[in-house]
């Protein structure tokens, strides 16, 4: 080797190893971050974001809810994912109002408005015995609390006359006695109890308490009222067929031409009712209520 050529192995040299360490340098820098990236998951949208609980569904029937996007994440290919739902469609189911429906799970309808409607009965200007027992219902198994509601309206046209209702529970004969209200003397009630309202204040929905149910003493004993638990009756008559009266009633038209009646009708009265503990219950209308029919409206 000549010293041309000595001085140009000696030049070269130094270039070519550094040319091969940065080559080096370069090929472990991408193996160390091709092998960090393949450890590396692809991004999801939990990784990038959160949401809210859906939102109640509106009457539009429309769901919404929020987004937060999280700020730190340990992933890759973020703007692949797709930003979640904040908007959906559902079913608007109105909130139960307890004045015109059952809103516990367990009812029986006793009438119902549009599936044969009751209307009190007058016969010869006087209360028609057919308005009596003009129910009937089957109790199975055991209740701890029964709870009756009825709405009352009256037609053809809203008066100031007064209007109570008749109700009674009986293995064989539902006395009839008026609810929610005390005699005061014979043949009159107190009209400033719960029980008793005017037909200018109709519809008028009315609840009561059957294992504590106020009831007005007959007409014909003394005055006053007595407290009466029915679910007694239920509980120890499971599986019978037990006879009720329910009917709207007034205090004057009721015993004058009948021509000249205002009607009063009970257009919905239900039972709801919570069993015993580790009990199944139910009380079976007879007959059902099942197919609707046609009415004149109120």
């Amino acid at each position: 080797m000549d010293n041309n050529e000595e001085f140009n192995f000696k030049t070269i040299m130094p270039n070519l190893i550094a040319t091969i360490i940065a080559i080096l340098v370069v090929l472990l820098v991408v193996s160390i971050k091709t092998f960090f990236e393949k450890e590396v998951p692809e991004c999801t949208q939990a990784d990038l974001y959160e949401t809210t609980e859906w939102n109640v569904c509106t009457e539009e029937g429309v769901q919404t809810r929020n987004l937060i996007e999280k700020e730190n994440f340990s992933c890759k290919n973020p703007g692949k994912v797709d930003i979640p739902e904040l908007e959906r469609n559902c079913t608007y189911i109105p909130p139960c109002n307890n004045e015109k429906e059952p809103c516990s799970q367990n009812y029986s309808y006793l009438f119902k408005k549009g599936v044969k409607e009751h209307t009190t009965i007058i016969e010869n200007g006087n209360y028609s015995n057919k308005n009596h027992n003009n129910l009937a219902i089957i109790p199975h198994g055991e209740f701890k609390d029964i709870r009756l509601t009825i709405i009352a309206d009256i037609r053809p046209e809203k008066i100031d006359e007064y209007y109570y209702v008749f109700f009674g529970i009986d293995s064989n004969y539902a006395t009839p006695r008026v609810i929610g209200t005390t005699r005061i003397k014979d043949n009159r009630l107190d009209l400033k109890d719960y029980g008793v309202f005017q037909g200018t204040e109709t519809p008028r929905t009315l609840k009561f308490d059957l294992k504590n149910v106020k009831l007005a003493r007959e007409s014909t004993s003394t005055k006053g009222s007595e407290v009466k638990n029915y679910i007694e009756i239920l509980n120890t008559s499971p599986g019978q067929e037990l006879k009720m009266t329910l009917f709207l009633a007034d205090g004057n038209s009721m015993t004058t031409d009948i021509n000249h009646r205002i009607f009063g009708v009970i257009t919905d009265a239900w039972l709801e009712y919570e069993c015993e503990e580790n009990e199944e219950c139910s009380i079976e209308r007879i007959p059902s209520i099942q197919e609707k029919t046609e009415i004149n409206p109120l």
